[in-house]
């Protein structure tokens, strides 16, 4: 299927979803009302580890401005990590490009999560990526990620930047939870169980109109580039019916080729 045929046939099956059946507050709400109006075009979030360098040639060539930095919990070696790619970029995008850091659960403490953060602050190289930061992914550890101690931090940190969870193969309630807890939102694989992706951005949208103080986020997980050609167009797809913005992709210039040919959004307004 073309690209914008995969996009219509995620809307249509989008309007099918009975959001009041997963969550109650949205009793008598339709998805039309909640979901953008036209698919969004999304975005490559160039995945980039200490281990997996960045390509000066590939970011060229993909038009990459969003990258996700993979922590390794040893935090010198994290730091040179950004600060060799912060350098690297400011002389590729002078005029700035957005970041995820992708804590992968490295931090053992609330209190390493703020240092971190304060060390981003302080240091000159790294400016930019602190100011330009979207959020930072799954902080902690599955055993502290809904500890009492995030809660204590997050309450007397009001001006933390976004924290976000990965939801894949979490309850349909898990969204809820996350922003109970004072976290921003979620990232998901949308294709796979895409009416309950459709119920999870409708609800996070409706509770963002409600509640317009504070931070919500809503956006793609990784790409499933394991499981071939038809399985990555069907996310790009239904992230793109979703509105999300990006998904997380390493540095596989064959992948990003196909990403870049897809353009879902683009695609389907054409």
């Amino acid at each position: 299927m073309k690209t914008q045929e995969l996009c219509h046939f995620y809307r249509t099956r989008a309007k099918g979803v009975n959001l009041g059946s997963v969550y109650k507050p949205l009793a008598g709400k339709y998805v039309d009302g909640l979901l953008p109006a036209e698919p969004a075009a999304v975005q490559t979030r160039l995945r980039v580890s200490p281990e997996n360098k960045l390509d000066r040639e590939l970011i060229r060539e993909s038009g990459i401005r969003t990258f996700e930095w993979v922590l390794t919990g040893q935090g010198l070696t994290d730091m040179a990590f950004l600060r060799e790619c912060q350098l690297l970029l400011q002389d590729l995008f002078p005029s700035g490009y957005q970041s995820v850091v992708n804590a992968a659960g490295t931090f053992a403490t609330p209190q390493a999560l703020r240092g971190f953060v304060e060390a981003l602050n302080d240091d000159d190289d790294l400016g930019m990526l602190g100011r330009n930061l979207l959020y930072i992914l799954d902080p902690f550890p599955p055993e502290l990620t809904f500890h009492r101690d995030v809660v204590a931090l997050f309450a007397e940190w009001p001006r933390r930047p976004a924290m976000v969870l990965t939801a894949d193969g979490t309850p349909s309630t898990y969204l809820v939870k996350a922003l109970d807890w004072g976290y921003a939102g979620i990232v998901l694989q949308a294709a796979k169980d895409f009416e309950r992706a459709v119920a999870d951005r409708c609800y996070l949208t409706a509770r963002k109109d409600r509640e317009p103080i504070g931070k919500y986020t809503f956006d793609g997980a990784a790409l499933p580039v394991g499981e071939g050609r038809d399985a990555i167009l069907n996310e790009l797809a239904a992230q793109s019916v979703l509105g999300n913005k990006s998904v997380a992709c390493d540095p596989v210039p064959a992948i990003l080729a196909l990403i870049a040919e897809a353009h879902p959004g683009k695609s389907a307004k054409a």
